[in-house]
């Protein structure tokens, strides 16, 4: 006796000969038609329930958000023009636009028709800025600088500070900022990457009352005398502290010596009164405050200026 066909065999039979069918434009049985429909609509189930699985996985796993370092420069441009020399001269005949200053060249060229090798670029850009403090952290291999509406808040360049992280916090207000970024490129690798976020908000304080008249005049020995409006040292540019009236840790770039202050032993001087660069740790008599005798004054270890002993 033969072996009857199982019914596996017979369903793979009509759907060869459902799909022959189509293909050479035969009127297919309306059995056929069923079973083809049927597996049709069971598939689009199957897509459909993966999906919603899927959906369901990534919400209860969490799928993270933009890093900061992204979010922070979305939606401002870039213009970047490049010079075939060191030292930003002449026209430019290379420019480009990106959303982000985040470049690696390694030891190639930035733009074809470039040099490899001793070439500079420059940066711009307007950015909004909600009220607060903002911390910017600027890398690059060799010598940047980077100016906010005119302040120049890093400087690297003849610091030998290259391939070293430079962080400067800016207090901001509400409205556009406008950022320009120098780079140069001696030798070797090339890289550059410039980001910020904020790191506070300002706290509203009581609204402001009017004062009618003016109040009594300083004591002795409370207003520094006049000093320098800007100074620069081998450890930072002190000229936004000195603009900000504020500590002069908030400036500090270590420059990488063995035996260089760090911030932390910075963070421990007294603030600096009488800006202009003098020799780390020298002591003298000095006048520091305005209607007061001289008084003994020593030397940051920034090299930036004097604070009384």
């Amino acid at each position: 006796m033969s072996a009857q066909p199982s019914n596996q065999s017979n369903d793979t039979a009509t759907n060869a000969r459902a799909t022959n069918a189509r293909a050479t434009g035969l009127t297919l049985p309306s059995g056929a038609k069923k079973f083809i429909n049927r597996e049709s609509t069971t598939m689009k189930k199957v897509v459909v329930a993966t999906c919603i699985v899927a959906l369901f996985i990534a919400a209860a796993i969490g799928i993270p958000a933009l890093s900061p370092s992204v979010q922070a420069q979305s939606g401002n441009i870039w213009q970047i023009n490049f010079w075939p020399n060191p030292s930003w001269q002449g026209y430019s005949p290379f420019s480009m636009q990106s959303g982000v200053l985040a470049f690696n060249w390694g030891t190639g060229a930035p733009m074809p028709g470039m040099p490899a090798d001793n070439f500079t670029a420059r940066a711009t850009t307007s950015a909004w800025f909600s009220a607060g403090t903002y911390q910017f952290s600027v890398q690059a291999d060799d010598e940047v600088t980077l100016v906010i509406n005119g302040t120049t808040w890093v400087n690297t360049i003849n610091q030998g500070q290259s391939g070293k992280t430079q962080w400067v916090n800016v207090n901001l207000p509400d409205g556009w900022a406008n950022i320009r970024v120098d780079f140069r490129e001696f030798t070797g690798n090339a890289y550059l990457f410039v980001d910020w976020r904020m790191i506070s908000t300002p706290i509203p304080g009581p609204a402001p009352t009017a004062v009618p008249n003016p109040g009594p005049a300083p004591a002795p020995g409370t207003v520094p005398v006049p000093s320098a409006t800007s100074v620069q040292t081998a450890f930072g540019n002190y000229t936004p502290c000195i603009q900000q009236n504020i500590h002069q840790q908030n400036c500090f770039v270590s420059n990488g010596s063995w035996d260089a202050p760090n911030a932390g032993s910075i963070g421990m001087e007294p603030q600096i009164l009488i800006w202009g660069n003098c020799a780390a740790d020298t002591v003298q008599s000095m006048q520091v405050f305005q209607n007061t005798p001289p008084q003994s004054a020593a030397c940051s270890r920034t090299q930036a200026g004097w604070f009384p002993r």
